[in-house]
Protein backbone atom coordinates (compact mmCIF):
# COMPACT_ATOMS: atom_id res chain seq x y z
CA UNK A 1 0.00 0.00 0.00
CA UNK A 2 1.57 3.47 -1.08
CA UNK A 3 1.37 6.41 1.39
CA UNK A 4 2.41 9.11 -0.35
CA UNK A 5 5.70 10.90 1.06
CA UNK A 6 5.09 9.12 4.09
CA UNK A 7 6.15 5.51 4.86
CA UNK A 8 4.71 6.05 8.56
CA UNK A 9 1.29 8.13 8.81
CA UNK A 10 -0.12 10.32 11.62
CA UNK A 11 -3.32 8.72 12.03
CA UNK A 12 -4.96 6.00 9.78
CA UNK A 13 -7.78 4.03 9.75
CA UNK A 14 -7.28 0.63 11.09
CA UNK A 15 -10.01 -1.48 8.55
CA UNK A 16 -8.60 -5.22 9.63
CA UNK A 17 -12.44 -5.87 10.75
CA UNK A 18 -15.60 -6.74 8.59
CA UNK A 19 -15.95 -3.15 6.98
CA UNK A 20 -15.49 -4.82 3.35
CA UNK A 21 -18.00 -7.93 4.84
CA UNK A 22 -20.48 -4.97 5.71
CA UNK A 23 -19.75 -2.50 2.42
CA UNK A 24 -20.70 -5.84 0.49
CA UNK A 25 -23.65 -6.14 2.31
CA UNK A 26 -24.68 -2.74 1.61
CA UNK A 27 -24.03 -3.29 -2.81
CA UNK A 28 -25.82 -6.73 -2.14
CA UNK A 29 -28.80 -5.29 -0.54
CA UNK A 30 -28.72 -2.20 -2.48
CA UNK A 31 -28.90 0.02 0.73
CA UNK A 32 -25.86 2.22 -0.21
CA UNK A 33 -27.79 6.14 0.45
CA UNK A 34 -29.18 7.56 3.85
CA UNK A 35 -31.78 5.31 4.51
CA UNK A 36 -30.78 1.36 5.58
CA UNK A 37 -30.37 -0.90 8.45
CA UNK A 38 -27.11 -0.15 9.20
CA UNK A 39 -27.60 3.42 10.37
CA UNK A 40 -30.33 2.80 12.91
CA UNK A 41 -28.57 -0.25 14.54
CA UNK A 42 -25.46 2.01 14.30
CA UNK A 43 -26.94 4.77 16.43
CA UNK A 44 -28.64 2.23 18.95
CA UNK A 45 -25.10 0.72 19.54
CA UNK A 46 -23.59 4.00 19.70
CA UNK A 47 -25.69 5.76 22.32
CA UNK A 48 -25.69 2.88 24.54
CA UNK A 49 -21.90 2.60 25.00
CA UNK A 50 -22.45 6.30 25.84
CA UNK A 51 -25.25 5.86 28.20
CA UNK A 52 -27.63 8.48 25.44
CA UNK A 53 -31.09 7.92 25.17
CA UNK A 54 -30.95 9.10 21.32
CA UNK A 55 -28.75 9.43 18.52
CA UNK A 56 -28.73 10.85 15.23
CA UNK A 57 -26.11 9.58 12.97
CA UNK A 58 -24.25 12.85 10.28
CA UNK A 59 -22.24 13.17 7.47
CA UNK A 60 -19.71 15.04 9.84
CA UNK A 61 -18.78 16.24 13.38
CA UNK A 62 -19.51 19.55 11.84
CA UNK A 63 -22.98 18.50 10.95
CA UNK A 64 -23.69 16.76 14.19
CA UNK A 65 -22.31 20.17 16.45
CA UNK A 66 -24.59 22.05 14.30
CA UNK A 67 -27.68 20.37 15.04
CA UNK A 68 -26.66 20.09 18.88
CA UNK A 69 -26.87 23.81 18.30
CA UNK A 70 -30.57 23.85 16.71
CA UNK A 71 -31.69 21.27 18.94
CA UNK A 72 -30.75 22.83 22.26
CA UNK A 73 -32.73 26.24 20.68
CA UNK A 74 -29.33 28.30 19.80
CA UNK A 75 -30.48 30.67 16.99
CA UNK A 76 -29.13 33.58 14.65
CA UNK A 77 -28.04 36.57 17.28
CA UNK A 78 -26.94 34.42 20.15
CA UNK A 79 -22.96 34.25 21.59
CA UNK A 80 -21.56 30.86 21.84
CA UNK A 81 -18.50 30.52 23.74
CA UNK A 82 -16.09 28.55 22.20
CA UNK A 83 -12.45 27.32 23.22
CA UNK A 84 -9.88 29.65 21.38
CA UNK A 85 -7.65 26.44 21.07
CA UNK A 86 -9.82 23.74 19.33
CA UNK A 87 -10.80 22.44 15.57
CA UNK A 88 -12.14 24.88 13.47
CA UNK A 89 -15.55 22.91 13.21
CA UNK A 90 -16.03 23.52 16.82
CA UNK A 91 -16.49 27.73 15.92
CA UNK A 92 -17.08 27.61 12.41
CA UNK A 93 -20.27 25.61 12.93
CA UNK A 94 -21.66 28.20 15.40
CA UNK A 95 -21.09 30.64 12.29
CA UNK A 96 -23.10 28.12 10.06
CA UNK A 97 -26.19 28.73 12.33
CA UNK A 98 -25.83 32.82 12.33
CA UNK A 99 -24.82 32.73 16.10
CA UNK A 100 -21.87 34.60 17.45
CA UNK A 101 -18.49 33.31 18.16
CA UNK A 102 -16.49 34.21 21.96
CA UNK A 103 -13.26 32.84 21.74
CA UNK A 104 -12.02 31.77 25.42
CA UNK A 105 -9.35 30.14 27.20
CA UNK A 106 -8.22 26.87 27.88
CA UNK A 107 -6.72 25.56 30.75
CA UNK A 108 -2.65 25.48 31.51
CA UNK A 109 -3.19 21.40 32.78
CA UNK A 110 -5.47 19.73 30.16
CA UNK A 111 -6.03 22.29 27.73
CA UNK A 112 -9.93 21.81 27.88
CA UNK A 113 -12.16 24.71 28.05
CA UNK A 114 -11.48 27.05 31.45
CA UNK A 115 -14.39 27.21 33.45
CA UNK A 116 -12.61 30.30 35.65
CA UNK A 117 -12.73 32.48 32.19
CA UNK A 118 -16.14 31.22 31.38
CA UNK A 119 -17.54 32.64 34.25
CA UNK A 120 -15.92 35.67 33.63
CA UNK A 121 -17.46 35.72 30.18
CA UNK A 122 -20.74 35.17 31.71
CA UNK A 123 -20.20 37.45 34.48
CA UNK A 124 -19.58 40.53 32.08
CA UNK A 125 -22.01 39.24 29.62
CA UNK A 126 -24.69 39.53 32.31
CA UNK A 127 -23.75 43.31 32.55
CA UNK A 128 -25.66 44.26 29.39
CA UNK A 129 -28.00 42.66 27.55
CA UNK A 130 -27.20 39.40 28.11
CA UNK A 131 -26.96 37.04 24.79
CA UNK A 132 -24.85 33.92 25.56
CA UNK A 133 -26.94 30.92 25.28
CA UNK A 134 -24.44 28.22 25.49
CA UNK A 135 -21.05 27.05 25.90
CA UNK A 136 -19.01 24.30 23.76
CA UNK A 137 -16.33 22.13 25.66
CA UNK A 138 -14.12 20.22 23.82
CA UNK A 139 -11.46 17.42 24.72
CA UNK A 140 -8.42 17.77 23.56
CA UNK A 141 -6.43 14.28 21.81
CA UNK A 142 -9.47 12.79 23.37
CA UNK A 143 -8.25 13.97 26.84
CA UNK A 144 -11.19 15.21 29.27
CA UNK A 145 -12.25 18.49 30.03
CA UNK A 146 -13.03 19.34 33.64
CA UNK A 147 -16.93 18.32 32.85
CA UNK A 148 -18.36 18.94 36.33
CA UNK A 149 -16.64 22.44 36.88
CA UNK A 150 -17.76 23.47 33.40
CA UNK A 151 -21.48 22.08 33.86
CA UNK A 152 -21.51 24.03 37.28
CA UNK A 153 -21.09 27.04 35.34
CA UNK A 154 -23.22 26.73 32.71
CA UNK A 155 -26.21 25.72 35.12
CA UNK A 156 -25.58 28.38 37.12
CA UNK A 157 -26.12 30.63 34.13
CA UNK A 158 -29.05 29.27 32.76
CA UNK A 159 -26.67 28.50 29.31
CA UNK A 160 -26.39 25.41 27.68
CA UNK A 161 -23.28 22.86 27.63
CA UNK A 162 -22.49 21.24 24.32
CA UNK A 163 -20.31 18.68 24.69
CA UNK A 164 -17.60 18.75 21.64
CA UNK A 165 -16.29 14.83 21.93
CA UNK A 166 -14.92 14.60 18.24
CA UNK A 167 -12.03 12.66 18.43
CA UNK A 168 -12.90 11.12 22.31
CA UNK A 169 -15.22 8.25 21.66
CA UNK A 170 -13.98 5.81 24.60
CA UNK A 171 -12.53 8.16 26.97
CA UNK A 172 -14.45 8.74 30.78
CA UNK A 173 -14.51 11.62 32.89
CA UNK A 174 -14.57 10.17 36.49
CA UNK A 175 -16.07 6.91 35.18
CA UNK A 176 -18.68 8.88 32.94
CA UNK A 177 -18.24 8.16 29.19
CA UNK A 178 -17.14 11.11 27.58
CA UNK A 179 -20.13 11.71 24.87
CA UNK A 180 -22.28 11.66 27.48
CA UNK A 181 -22.39 15.01 29.26
CA UNK A 182 -24.33 18.01 28.74
CA UNK A 183 -27.82 19.17 27.04
CA UNK A 184 -26.45 17.33 23.66
CA UNK A 185 -22.92 15.95 22.67
CA UNK A 186 -21.24 15.68 19.42
CA UNK A 187 -18.85 12.81 18.15
CA UNK A 188 -17.00 12.74 14.67
CA UNK A 189 -16.08 9.57 12.84
CA UNK A 190 -13.58 11.04 10.20
CA UNK A 191 -10.90 9.58 8.92
CA UNK A 192 -8.02 9.87 11.37
CA UNK A 193 -10.71 9.08 14.79
CA UNK A 194 -9.95 5.92 16.52
CA UNK A 195 -13.15 4.66 15.42
CA UNK A 196 -14.02 5.77 12.09
CA UNK A 197 -16.78 5.88 9.16
CA UNK A 198 -14.47 7.43 6.44
CA UNK A 199 -15.85 10.60 7.14
CA UNK A 200 -19.51 11.27 9.42
CA UNK A 201 -20.51 11.92 13.19
CA UNK A 202 -23.51 11.22 15.75
CA UNK A 203 -24.81 13.97 17.83
CA UNK A 204 -26.69 12.49 21.01
CA UNK A 205 -29.09 13.86 23.77
CA UNK A 206 -31.27 12.19 26.47
CA UNK A 207 -33.97 14.84 25.64
CA UNK A 208 -36.66 14.00 23.48
CA UNK A 209 -37.96 17.01 21.96
CA UNK A 210 -34.52 18.03 21.38
CA UNK A 211 -33.82 14.64 20.05
CA UNK A 212 -36.94 15.22 17.68
CA UNK A 213 -35.82 18.88 16.27
CA UNK A 214 -32.38 17.14 15.66
CA UNK A 215 -33.62 14.08 13.37
CA UNK A 216 -36.10 17.16 11.47
CA UNK A 217 -33.16 19.30 10.61
CA UNK A 218 -30.85 16.56 9.76
CA UNK A 219 -32.71 16.00 6.36
CA UNK A 220 -34.63 17.95 3.78
CA UNK A 221 -37.74 16.58 3.58
CA UNK A 222 -39.51 14.68 6.11
CA UNK A 223 -41.94 11.85 5.76
CA UNK A 224 -42.96 10.41 2.19
CA UNK A 225 -43.98 12.22 -0.48
CA UNK A 226 -41.44 15.02 -0.18
CA UNK A 227 -43.10 17.10 2.51
CA UNK A 228 -41.77 19.51 4.68
CA UNK A 229 -42.09 20.49 8.74
CA UNK A 230 -38.86 22.56 8.80
CA UNK A 231 -36.06 23.92 6.85
CA UNK A 232 -33.78 21.29 7.26
CA UNK A 233 -30.19 20.23 6.05
CA UNK A 234 -28.84 16.93 4.50
CA UNK A 235 -26.68 15.79 7.32
CA UNK A 236 -27.58 12.22 7.42
CA UNK A 237 -25.12 9.34 7.56
CA UNK A 238 -24.93 6.62 4.61
CA UNK A 239 -25.76 3.27 5.24
CA UNK A 240 -22.13 2.42 3.44
CA UNK A 241 -20.63 4.85 6.25
CA UNK A 242 -22.50 3.26 8.87
CA UNK A 243 -21.89 -0.37 8.12
CA UNK A 244 -17.87 0.82 8.24
CA UNK A 245 -19.21 2.45 12.06
CA UNK A 246 -20.21 -0.91 13.02
CA UNK A 247 -17.23 -2.77 12.38
CA UNK A 248 -15.36 -0.51 14.01
CA UNK A 249 -17.50 -0.47 17.31
CA UNK A 250 -16.99 -3.90 16.86
CA UNK A 251 -13.09 -3.67 17.68
CA UNK A 252 -13.33 -0.72 19.46
CA UNK A 253 -11.72 -1.97 22.62
CA UNK A 254 -9.01 -3.84 20.58
CA UNK A 255 -8.00 -0.42 19.16
CA UNK A 256 -8.39 1.60 22.31
CA UNK A 257 -5.91 -1.09 24.66
CA UNK A 258 -3.39 -0.49 21.31
CA UNK A 259 -3.65 3.14 21.83
CA UNK A 260 -2.78 3.09 25.22
CA UNK A 261 0.52 1.04 24.64
CA UNK A 262 1.71 3.52 21.89
CA UNK A 263 0.80 6.09 24.23
CA UNK A 264 2.59 4.49 27.62
CA UNK A 265 5.32 3.68 25.25
CA UNK A 266 5.95 6.92 24.10
CA UNK A 267 5.38 9.08 27.22
CA UNK A 268 8.22 7.28 29.02
CA UNK A 269 10.38 7.88 26.33
CA UNK A 270 9.62 11.62 26.68
CA UNK A 271 9.49 11.61 30.14
CA UNK A 272 13.46 10.59 30.20
CA UNK A 273 14.35 11.83 27.01
CA UNK A 274 13.20 15.77 27.46
CA UNK A 275 12.68 15.68 23.68
CA UNK A 276 9.28 17.15 24.20
CA UNK A 277 7.42 18.20 27.54
CA UNK A 278 4.46 15.69 28.07
CA UNK A 279 0.97 16.51 28.16
CA UNK A 280 -0.64 16.79 31.52
CA UNK A 281 -2.87 14.18 32.33
CA UNK A 282 -5.35 14.97 34.91
CA UNK A 283 -6.15 12.36 37.37
CA UNK A 284 -10.45 12.03 37.18
CA UNK A 285 -9.81 11.97 33.62
CA UNK A 286 -9.32 8.68 31.18
CA UNK A 287 -8.17 9.26 28.03
CA UNK A 288 -9.00 7.25 24.71
CA UNK A 289 -5.69 8.01 23.77
CA UNK A 290 -6.85 9.40 20.20
CA UNK A 291 -3.98 11.32 19.15
CA UNK A 292 -0.49 11.51 20.98
CA UNK A 293 0.88 15.12 21.16
CA UNK A 294 3.58 16.36 23.31
CA UNK A 295 4.55 19.95 23.92
CA UNK A 296 7.83 21.77 21.87
CA UNK A 297 9.90 25.06 23.11
CA UNK A 298 8.44 26.93 20.31
CA UNK A 299 6.81 27.07 16.89
CA UNK A 300 9.91 26.96 15.62
CA UNK A 301 11.14 24.18 17.94
CA UNK A 302 8.09 22.24 16.45
CA UNK A 303 8.59 23.41 12.94
CA UNK A 304 12.15 22.05 13.19
CA UNK A 305 10.88 18.12 14.14
CA UNK A 306 8.09 18.09 11.36
CA UNK A 307 10.81 19.57 8.83
CA UNK A 308 13.38 16.71 10.25
CA UNK A 309 10.33 14.12 10.47
CA UNK A 310 9.28 14.78 7.24
CA UNK A 311 12.88 14.25 5.44
CA UNK A 312 12.21 10.79 7.03
CA UNK A 313 9.17 9.99 5.92
CA UNK A 314 7.53 10.16 8.87
CA UNK A 315 4.11 12.10 9.66
CA UNK A 316 4.47 14.90 12.13
CA UNK A 317 2.15 17.90 12.63
CA UNK A 318 1.29 21.00 14.42
CA UNK A 319 -1.90 20.27 16.71
CA UNK A 320 -4.01 22.99 16.27
CA UNK A 321 -3.23 27.10 16.33
CA UNK A 322 -5.00 29.61 18.42
CA UNK A 323 -8.34 29.97 16.17
CA UNK A 324 -7.78 33.82 17.05
CA UNK A 325 -4.51 34.12 15.01
CA UNK A 326 -6.19 32.52 12.11
CA UNK A 327 -7.07 35.15 9.38
CA UNK A 328 -10.84 33.73 9.51
CA UNK A 329 -11.54 35.12 13.12
CA UNK A 330 -9.77 37.78 13.20
CA UNK A 331 -12.72 40.15 14.18
CA UNK A 332 -13.80 37.61 17.00
CA UNK A 333 -14.87 38.69 19.83
CA UNK A 334 -12.53 36.71 22.37
CA UNK A 335 -10.84 36.60 26.34
CA UNK A 336 -7.40 37.64 27.42
CA UNK A 337 -6.51 33.53 25.94
CA UNK A 338 -3.33 33.66 27.85
CA UNK A 339 -2.75 30.13 27.68
CA UNK A 340 -3.64 29.55 24.36
CA UNK A 341 -1.41 32.14 23.14
CA UNK A 342 1.37 30.28 25.30
CA UNK A 343 0.58 27.18 23.55
CA UNK A 344 -0.48 27.99 19.85
CA UNK A 345 1.88 26.45 17.42
CA UNK A 346 3.67 24.05 20.30
CA UNK A 347 1.80 21.07 20.61
CA UNK A 348 2.95 18.41 18.39
CA UNK A 349 1.25 15.36 16.88
CA UNK A 350 3.29 11.66 16.83
CA UNK A 351 2.24 9.27 14.44
CA UNK A 352 -0.21 7.24 16.72
CA UNK A 353 -2.16 4.81 14.34
CA UNK A 354 -3.50 1.97 16.60
CA UNK A 355 -2.13 -0.60 13.98
CA UNK A 356 1.13 1.29 14.20
CA UNK A 357 3.76 -1.82 15.19
CA UNK A 358 6.15 -1.80 17.73
CA UNK A 359 8.98 -1.32 15.41
CA UNK A 360 7.49 1.31 13.61
CA UNK A 361 7.14 3.02 16.95
CA UNK A 362 10.92 2.52 17.56
CA UNK A 363 11.72 3.73 14.65
CA UNK A 364 9.73 7.18 15.25
CA UNK A 365 11.11 7.50 18.57
CA UNK A 366 14.87 6.70 17.28
CA UNK A 367 14.37 9.47 15.09
CA UNK A 368 13.42 11.76 17.82
CA UNK A 369 16.18 10.92 20.01
CA UNK A 370 18.43 11.75 16.82
CA UNK A 371 16.53 15.12 15.92
CA UNK A 372 16.68 15.99 19.94
CA UNK A 373 20.73 15.28 19.83
CA UNK A 374 21.36 16.99 16.32
CA UNK A 375 18.50 20.38 15.98
CA UNK A 376 15.95 19.76 19.13
CA UNK A 377 18.74 20.95 21.74
CA UNK A 378 19.84 24.09 20.35
CA UNK A 379 16.47 25.20 18.55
Amino acid sequence: MTMGPYDILLSSPDLRGNEQDYIRQCISDNWISSAGPFVGEFEEKISKRLGRKHAVATSSGTAAIELGLIGSGIKSGDKVVVPDWTFAATASAVAHIGAEIILADVTRDGFGLDPVDLEKILQADREGPSRITAAIAVHPFGHPADMDALMDVCNRYGIAMIEDAAGAIGSSYKGKPVGGHGKVSAISFNGTKTLTTGGGGMVLTDNDDIAEVMRLHSVNSQGPNYRYKVIGYNHRMTNLAAGIGLAQLERLDEMLESKKRISDRYTAYLEQSGCLETIPHMPWATSNCWMYCGLAKSEAHACSLIEFMDKNRVQVRIFWRSLASEPAFQDIQRSDLKNCREISGRVVALPCSSHLTEEQQENVIALLGEWHKTVGAHS
